[in-house]
């Protein structure tokens, strides 16, 4: 069975959740694409920058805590897997699917060069 839900708050979300699964979290495996946070779905969550903003910054403690947060966010709403964050490689600067979903150009420092 698949499902597509519309973004809407972490109360609705969740009632959702708990509606398909019928009490029973471990029924089915909710998840959705939140790249930039759970906000990228859930509203009134926080949405982050993409991929490249973090890149830019330079800061993996700054990567760890968003992601944390994310996590966080998406986990009390019933996502218990989340398609993020992209671990794509900017190799095309002018491909329009992956300049902001990636983080960087490095492999090894995940960095625009």
């Amino acid at each position: 069975c698949r499902c597509l839900y519309s973004p809407g708050n972490k109360k609705q979300i969740n009632s959702f959740v708990e509606y398909i699964n019928g009490g029973d979290e471990s029924m089915t495996l909710i998840c959705s694409d939140t790249e930039c946070g759970a906000g990228d779905m859930i509203l009134g969550c926080t949405k982050f920058s993409s991929m490249m903003g973090l890149g830019i910054a330079g800061d993996p403690d700054l990567a760890y805590k968003v992601g944390r947060v994310a996590a966080k966010e998406c986990v009390e709403a019933g996502y218990r897997w989340s398609l993020s964050p992209c671990v794509d490689i900017l190799i095309n600067d002018g491909s329009p699917m992956a300049s902001t979903r990636c983080a960087g150009e490095d492999a090894d420092t995940m960095q625009i060069q």
